[in-house]
């Protein structure tokens, strides 16, 4: 399954399951936001549970940036 970040804020945050333990899931995920709020946790929650990984900072190209930017002023992070 692919889907967006659901307003998700993870952070640092990584999830844990038996996929994690793959070379390849070892290092962490690269991140530019270090916000967290309770909808990243759950699906960092989620995603440990269910053994789906996090693309967001592990794939080809992506640096951890933001994949939102608002209106001048506001938290993208």
């Amino acid at each position: 399954m692919l889907c967006g970040g659901l307003n998700a804020k993870v952070g640092g945050l990584s999830e844990v399951g038996l996929l994690m333990a793959h070379p390849a899931l070892q290092l962490a995920r690269r991140c530019e936001c270090r916000g967290v709020n309770a909808a990243g946790r759950l699906l960092i929650d989620y995603a440990g549970a269910a053994e789906c990984v996090l693309g967001t900072g592990r794939v080809l190209g992506d640096v951890g940036q933001a994949t939102f930017v608002g209106s001048p002023g506001t938290d993208s992070c």
